[in-house]
């Protein structure tokens, strides 16, 4: 079953009928963020519908468990992953010499970031693929070429 492979971050049910499920996939190299559309009257769309439960129209639910997030320290190599998968479209170096990863939701239509403090190998690999970074300055990360 699809919710078995990936995690569903969020569910926007659209007066229309179908549902926009935004999805987050991590593999053993990888890891990517996309969406997908469930049709009403196909299987999948009745499947998610009774395994959700109540979900009206114009509903959005949201799956991502943010504290399991946080409690779950992304390795460098994980970051690097994220942000040559395009799970990540931006980075900010702060002030302070933390750095801050953006990801979009298209469906809560929201930024979504994540901090990494300057000391970190996190922060030493978003630097080899971004660098130079000047404090305030968003960067828009592009898709690795390789």
């Amino acid at each position: 079953m699809m919710i078995d492979s990936q995690s569903i971050t969020a569910a926007d049910y659209h007066s229309n009928g179908s549902i926009a499920l935004s999805c987050f996939f991590k593999g053993m190299s990888q890891s990517m963020t996309s969406e997908k559309i469930l049709s009403p009257g196909t299987q999948e769309h009745s499947d998610f519908l009774e395994l959700v439960g109540p979900f009206q129209r114009g509903e959005t639910k949201y799956f991502w468990d943010y504290a399991a997030e946080l409690s779950t320290e992304r390795t460098a190599e994980d970051v690097r992953y994220a942000i040559e998968s395009r799970y990540y479209q931006r980075a900010e170096l702060l002030p302070n010499g933390d750095l801050k990863l953006k990801k979009w939701s298209d469906v809560a239509k929201v930024w979504h970031e994540d901090l990494y403090r300057s000391d970190t190998e996190q922060a030493k690999t978003i630097l080899e693929i971004t660098a130079p970074l000047r404090v305030g300055e968003v960067h828009e990360l592009k898709p690795s070429s390789g």
